[in-house]
C-alpha cells in the first residue's frame, strides 16, 4: 500500500545523491577535488554505494544520471545494478572546477593564499575558485540540466548522482536561499535527497537523508 502520494501521473520524483567516499573525501583535513581529480571511490565509499542501493533497489527506477566523473559513475552504477540500468552520463553534473586549489586542503588554501580565500569566503559567496568557476556558473549549468531531466520523466521516478558543490548549490537555490548559504546544507557521502517537481516547480521531499548510512 503506497502511503503517500507520489510518485504519480503528474509528477516526478527525483533522488539527488552525492557519491561515495574518495581518499580526498578522507584525508584529514579533507583534500579539494574538482573536475582535475577523477579517482575512484575509496573502500567505505564503495560500502556507502552499496548503502544507496539497498536503499533504493525496491523503487521503480526509470533511468539513473550521472556526473561524467568516476566517483559519480561509480556510485551510480551501484545504485543501476538492481534495476538492470545504466547510468546516463550529463556532462552539466560535474563537479565544479576548483582551479589552482584542486589537491589542496583548505589549511594550505587559508595559509598559502590568504587574500584569495577571504574573498572567496564573502558572503555573497560567488567569487569563485581562483582559476576555476564561480559559484553562479555552476548553478547556471546544473539548474536546467536537472529542470530539463525532471520535465523528461514526468510520471516517473529517477536517481541523479552528483557531487556536493553541485547539490548543495542547486538545494540552496530550490530553499530560496543565498548562494553564500549552501555551507548550511550538509552533503554527506551517498546521502539521498528527494524532490518532487510538478508543472515544471521542484520541491524539496528530503534532504541530505542518510540513515541508510548507520
Amino acid at each position: 500500500m503506497q502511503l503517500i502520494d507520489y510518485p504519480n501521473a503528474e509528477s516526478c520524483l527525483m533522488h539527488l545523491v552525492r557519491h561515495g567516499a574518495t581518499d580526498h573525501n578522507l584525508h584529514i583535513p579533507p583534500v579539494m577535488q574538482g573536475q582535475g581529480v577523477n579517482g575512484p571511490l575509496a573502500e567505505v565509499g564503495r560500502l556507502q554505494a552499496q548503502r544507496a542501493a539497498a536503499a533504493l533497489a525496491a523503487r521503480p527506477l526509470a533511468k539513473i544520471y550521472s556526473s561524467p566523473l568516476a566517483r559519480a559513475l561509480e556510485t551510480a552504477n551501484a545504485i543501476a545494478a538492481p534495476h538492470g540500468l545504466e547510468p546516463v552520463v550529463a556532462p552539466e553534473l560535474i563537479e565544479v572546477d576548483v582551479g589552482d586549489w584542486e589537491g589542496l586542503s583548505w589549511g594550505e588554501i587559508q595559509r598559502d593564499d590568504a587574500k584569495r580565500y577571504a574573498e572567496f569566503m564573502d558572503a555573497e559567496g560567488d567569487h569563485g575558485y581562483p582559476g576555476g568557476e564561480r559559484m553562479s556558473e555552476v548553478l547556471g549549468r546544473v539548474e536546467p540540466a536537472l529542470a530539463a531531466i525532471m520535465e523528461r520523466h514526468v510520471g516517473e521516478e529517477i536517481v541523479v548522482v552528483a557531487h556536493s558543490v553541485v547539490n548543495r548549490l542547486y538545494l540552496a537555490k530550490l530553499l530560496g536561499a543565498p548562494i553564500g548559504h549552501r555551507y548550511r546544507l550538509q552533503q554527506l557521502n551517498c546521502a539521498i535527497n528527494t524532490l518532487r517537481c510538478r508543472d515544471g516547480k521542484a520541491k524539496v521531499v528530503t534532504l541530505n537523508a542518510s540513515l541508510h548510512l548507520l
